[in-house]
């Protein structure tokens, strides 16, 4: 029967397919039922996927039309398509679907369960964008699948294409593809029913049958589209709509019939062409080969019976086989199975039929292939052990070889092939690195030296390879030769003969390498017999891997492989240890031998340098070797990948200059060591460091054994009390104990193994003692673990004696490999995200308390959204400051003993507490006095479970950023209602009139702290960076200090470190190089630790120190007379002074001494100026001046306990401590 289809020979493709993408997961298990399968295979699915594929394994130049999800799966089946040659320049990536899945069983001949998860898929949502006319029009032919009309989308969109195709010469046709699940018919569990009757698909389909020159299905599928389950009435039917079309029917062992004009009485009487008889597996997709089939003809113009011969053949091997898109035959495969058909009842046992099917298929082409082979496993273990080197891991050997290869790799020439050979025993962790990558990569089985041949690892060859990735190629080496004796050779050929069986199963390629055995005698034949030999086996590897030979050998050889394999990939020559000069001329000699497609050499070029690096690598003292992996450590930082540890402070002394001062000196370039004056004083600015940076960066602190040690003690319990990074590495005494005691030793009577940095462990997250140079093997994970970890996060001590910093260890190479350590940001548990959310929901007046962990999270923005789209005042702790900007409506001000009257007013009433990343301590919580009641609901954002569960608080533990985050798509109207948002509104009003009459200048001459805040406040610039610690200035500064951008306001309040002000400044200037750093602070703080303004001169961090010098500590001395007490010990006046009047100190004039510039103003009215002199100076500039340490904000504030003497003789104690049981009784009343 002629086909008279005519096709524009002009056009570039042959065929585009419209339709269904997904991806089949077919059961192995064959005869289990579905629900009792464990063992899957992945192939490419959907109808108009796998007749795409189909078609181009037979030569048609096919492209898809189509979508797919944004994922794997998607991933998978682009690549798939594109490795059969087909287009998929139009398969859409669909950012907001899945592609589309089906499981697939085979219980046996007449059941073929399957389920399909397509609801809202990716190739369901195929657009009219996805395509323009253009694309159509340049194909022959455009086929299109029923089920992209079973939609008002996927018709409009077929619809469309079908019309372009129309207009411009494109034949259509129509796979009907009629599956009732996907209609809509049946359960969505029902995918096996093939046929259900519904009056609305046949009207449907037949809206749009017109359209195709072309129409294919079963006849239960025309059955469907001509609306009657008689064939032929079905037929009539349709040729009544569609006079001109060509109908094909598909049926099974019958074969195809077509139809090409008027419909007959019986079916028997069309054109039809009977079927090829195969033993059934699997009919699931021989549909799609039929197909595929039936179109190779058809577009290249043959007749019908040739159209339906290719059609019949291509179904029947796919019935016979396992899935669909990968048994459909290649046209070597269809020719062969053509000639001998009528011989072979099962395709899928047929050995050449097989082996066409597996050679034949498209595979990547590699051209002169360079392999680097390290895939030797007793001969490094050999090397290993004779350069006494078994501490180095062979595996890092490997790994470091795999990163040599990936750079020789990326600078060759793009003409070359790259590839590796690597065994799973070492070298697994390469394997995994270098798979995807598009390389040739073969393995090794074979148990190396064994003869006769046996394979490593456990169970089966077979189930070993099921693991394999499939890009693998098994790699077998044999010491054979054909005239070995018979027993071994037998022996030998049936552990190949499993092997490449193995191999076939799998869809793994196989590479055999031949080596005849070195004490057996071989000549120019050897090799020659031994390849023919193992044809004549059957064996038909896909690569050989054979040594050099003359060139009469390899004519031979290439004849040899022809005639029994015209389609083997290709010999590699392998290099047997042999000088590198000697493969030049060869490799030029062999250019001329097609059949050779390159080299694999490893100890040729990796012997002498392992070796080197078996007897040098990184022997390091373990000193070098902490501060090599400190300096390979990186982190993410205001956008930029930067180094974690931004240097180490360090004040030398016996127990480290040795040790770690020469490493530290080597790489002083790379990681800076800053001289300080005061041990603590230097811990103090590493930790402001990362405080300002919000804990992304950090330094490390080193200092000698005993004063040196401990002087850092305070630092450690600061960092430990705020949640904050440093690396404290005192040095300690020797691990040898060999001159014990010596300088400086602590030693304990009862406890040999106890030094003063025993000191260190309750105040540290982490503690460790490195007595061998191993010890930081895992001990420097763990540090940088803790150190990194926002849960976690706190000081770390690592001990570090003396005698040990300056030992040698090897070390492995990737242990100094460069990390990069990402911010993890853990989000929190459903379920208590809901608890939470629920809270939230019924809450009328809910109050936000946000933490220093509202900075350390980066959610300032987040807090910002939350708070204004729902309508909640916020208040701030004294690290939480500035979360809000001071302008900001929603910013009730300082919360707790220091808050202002707005924010504690608010708690007072409030039916819900939002505390964020706050650690809820007794100035924030007023001794739990400043909320309402102890009933009030108190949820807990924090992502320390250890924060998270205080004062009974509904836990949200997690990042705050990725919490407030979620809650900011739960909620995004008003949480508060009316009455609440005006209170809020009056309370911040009035709280801001309060802080006008608070700051504004009564006694310029003597000012109280307030005074001088308020005029800071009109002189601070937006990027300055207000720091504090202690003292007075803390409580003015939470409640009247006026900032207005995040971190801009610098508060140690955790710890409450007097001395800690200037130090701090150090480390905030460090880390904010580009502001105006502005420490306030007073005399006593100045007193204590003053020595680092000389240290901001050396190291060139410029500060702006405003000193209030109240003559003591006026702090405390206010505390003193509440609690009942005369003043005494803290005001320098009320202190003894055998010697004299309490000393007059000239802070100006000894700031000047250690190198600053500085001044001393004798009113408020000079500070102005003074601070236009001091933001000039390039060096640190001090502005000294007195203060009344009396006067305080007495409104805001709330009660705090401190404990009263329950006796007294001071009639204002005995009264301080009844004031104290009343408010006691109060709270618990509450």
């Amino acid at each position: 029967m002629k086909n008279n289809t005519s096709f524009d020979t002009n056009k570039p493709l042959d065929l585009i397919c419209l339709g269904r993408a997904g991806v089949d997961i077919y059961a192995s298990q064959i005869g289990a039922k579905l629900e009792d399968v464990t063992l899957f295979n992945k192939y490419l699915g959907g109808s108009s996927a796998n007749i795409a594929f189909g078609t181009a394994r037979l030569g048609l130049k096919s492209s898809m039309l189509t979508r797919v999800g944004d994922e794997h799966m998607g991933r998978f089946i682009r690549q798939s398509l594109a490795a059969e040659g087909c287009d998929v320049s139009h398969v859409v990536t669909d950012r907001e679907r899945l592609t589309a899945l089906v499981l697939l069983g085979i219980k046996d001949q007449e059941t073929f369960p399957l389920i399909f998860y397509r609801e809202n898929c990716a190739d369901m949502a195929v657009s009219k964008t996805d395509f323009d006319e253009a694309y159509i029009a340049s194909a022959k032919t455009l086929l299109i699948t029923g089920t992209h009309f079973s939609t008002g989308q996927t018709k409009s969109v077929s619809t469309l294409a079908a019309d372009y195709a129309r207009r411009n010469n494109t034949r259509t046709v129509l796979d009907i593809d009629y599956r009732p699940v996907l209609w809509g018919l049946t359960g969505k569990g029902d995918g096996e029913s093939r046929f259900i009757s519904s009056d609305t698909v046949t009207t449907h389909l037949q809206s749009v049958v017109p359209l195709f020159d072309l129409i294919v299905g079963t006849e239960e599928e025309f059955y469907i589209a001509g609306g009657s389950q008689d064939i032929i009435t079905a037929l009539k039917n349709l040729r009544a709509i569609c006079p001109s079309t060509v109908f094909a029917v598909k049926r099974g062992p019958y074969g195809c019939t077509v139809f090409d004009s008027k419909i007959p009485e019986n079916i028997s009487q069309g054109f039809s062409v009977k079927g090829v008889q195969v033993e059934v597996l699997n009919v699931l997709g021989a549909g799609d080969a039929f197909m595929s089939g039936f179109l190779k003809g058809w577009i290249n113009g043959e007749d019908y019976e040739r159209c339906c011969t290719y059609a019949n053949a291509c179904g029947a091997l796919v019935v016979s086989r396992h899935a669909c898109s990968p048994s459909m035959p290649t046209l070597p495969e269809l020719d062969y199975y053509l000639k001998t058909a009528h011989a072979v009842a099962y395709p899928d046992k047929d050995e050449t039929l097989n082996r066409l099917h597996r050679k034949t298929r498209p595979h990547r082409e590699f051209n002169e292939l360079c392999i680097f082979a390290f895939d030797h496993r007793t001969q490094i273990a050999d090397m290993q052990k004779q350069a006494e080197a078994e501490h180095i891991s062979i595996s890092d050997i490997k790994m470091l070889m795999g990163k040599a290869f990936l750079a020789c790799a990326g600078q060759m020439d793009k003409s070359l092939s790259a590839g590796v050979l690597v065994d799973d025993v070492y070298g697994q962790k390469a394997l995994n690195a270098l798979t995807g990558k598009g390389f040739w990569i073969a393995r090794p089985v074979e148990l190396p030296l064994s003869r006769p041949i046996e394979f490593q690892g456990s169970g089966s060859i077979g189930s070993q390879l099921m693991s394999w990735p499939a890009e693998h190629i098994v790699k077998c080496l044999i010491y054979y030769h054909p005239d070995d004796d018979i027993a071994v050779r037998d022996a030998q050929e049936k552990k190949i003969a499993e092997l490449y069986h193995s191999c076939r199963l799998s869809g793994h390629d196989l590479l055999l390498e031949i080596i005849p055995p070195a004490d057996m005698i071989k000549d120019n034949t050897t090799i020659v017999r031994a390849v023919s030999r193992l044809y004549e086996l059957g064996i038909y590897p896909e690569w050989w891997k054979l040594e050099s030979s003359p060139p009469e050998v390899w004519n031979e050889l290439g004849k040899i492989i022809r005639r029994y394999d015209p389609y083997c990939r290709g010999i590699v020559i392998l290099g047997l240890d042999a000088p590198l000069e000697s493969f030049e001329k060869e490799f030029v000699g062999l250019r001329s031998q097609s059949i050779v497609k390159g080299f694999a050499i490893g100890r040729t070029v990796f012997k002498e340098p392992l070796n080197r690096y078996l007897r040098d690598r990184n022997e390091l003292t373990a000193a070098q070797a902490l501060v090599k992996y400190l300096t390979a450590q990186y982190t993410v930082s205001d956008g930029k990948e930067v180094p974690l540890f931004a240097g180490t402070f360090a004040i030398f002394g016996h127990g480290n200059v040795a040790g770690l001062g020469e490493a530290l000196s080597a790489v002083k370039d790379i990681f800076p060591t800053y001289r300080a004056h005061n041990e603590q004083a230097m811990a103090c600015s590493a930790i402001a460091y990362a405080k300002t940076l919000n804990r992304q960066r950090m330094m490390m602190c080193t200092t000698s054994i005993g004063p040196g040690a401990t002087n850092m003690v305070t630092a450690a319990a600061l960092a430990s009390a705020n949640r904050l990074p440093v690396l404290l590495v005192p040095g300690d005494v020797f691990a040898t104990r060999a001159p014990d005691p010596v300088l400086q030793q602590v030693e304990s009577f009862q406890d040999g193994t106890i030094s003063a940095n025993d000191c260190f462990r309750p105040v540290s997250r982490y503690f460790d003692r490195i007595e061998r140079p191993e010890y930081l093997l895992t001990a420097l994970p763990r540090a940088l673990n803790v150190l990194t970890d926002m849960a976690l996060c706190g000081p770390v001590t690592l001990a570090f004696p003396q005698d040990v910093q300056t030992m040698m260890y090897g070390y492995p190479e990737h242990f100094f490999e460069k990390n990069v350590r990402y911010c993890h940001r853990p989000a929190p548990d459903k379920v208590e995200l809901e608890k939470a959310a629920a809270l939230l929901r019924t809450s009328k007046k809910p109050f936000i308390v946000a933490g220093g962990g509202v900075h350390y999270a980066d959610a300032v923005k987040e807090l910002e959204k939350f708070a204004s789209a729902c309508a909640v005042p916020v208040s701030e702790t004294q690290a939480g400051k500035s979360a809000l900007s001071w302008e900001h409506p929603l910013n009730m001000g300082s919360i707790g003993v220091t808050g202002s009257s707005s924010a504690n007013n608010l708690a007072k009433e409030a039916d819900l507490i939002i505390a964020v990343g706050t650690r809820l301590q007794d100035f924030t919580t007023g001794s739990r006095s400043v909320f309402g009641n102890r009933d009030v609901p108190l949820i807990q954002i924090n992502i320390q479970s250890y924060d998270a569960i205080k004062h009974g608080a509904v836990a949200l533990t997690g990042d705050a950023k990725t919490i407030l985050h979620s809650l900011n798509e739960y909620f995004q109207s008003p949480l508060s209602d009316s009455a609440w948002q005006k209170k809020a509104t009056d309370e911040r009003s009035q709280w801001l009139k309060t802080v006008e009459s608070s700051t504004a200048i009564v006694n310029p001459d003597l000012p109280g702290d307030a005074e001088v805040i308020g005029v800071v406040n009109k002189l601070l610039h937006e990027d300055d960076i207000v720091v504090g610690a202690a003292g007075s200035l803390p409580g003015e500064l939470h409640k009247l200090l006026k900032v207005k951008r995040p971190n801009a306001y610098h508060m140690e309040y955790g710890y409450s470190c007097m001395g800690y002000e200037i130090a701090g400044g150090i480390g905030v200037k460090m880390a904010r190089p580009d502001r105006e750093v502005i420490v306030m602070l007073g005399d006593g703080s100045y007193l204590m630790m003053n020595s680092e303004i000389a240290a901001s001169v050396m190291l060139g961090t410029k500060m702006i120190i405003i000193l209030l010098d109240n003559m003591g500590f006026g702090c405390i001395n206010r505390l003193q007379a509440a609690c009942g007490g005369q003043g005494y010990n803290n005001l320098l006046k009320d202190c003894i002074a055998p010697g004299g009047p309490h000393p007059v100190v000239q802070f100006a004039e000894h700031a000047r001494a250690l190198g600053a510039n500085a001044e001393k103003i004798n009113s408020l009215h000079d500070l102005p100026e003074a601070m236009l002199r001091a933001r000039a100076s390039q060096k640190t500039y001090l502005i000294e001046i007195k203060t009344d340490p009396m006067p305080s904000t007495k409104e805001g504030g709330c009660w705090w306990e401190v404990a009263i003497p329950e006796v007294s003789a001071s009639p204002k104690v005995n009264a301080a401590h009844q004031d104290y049981l009343k408010n006691k009784k109060e709270l618990q009343a509450k």
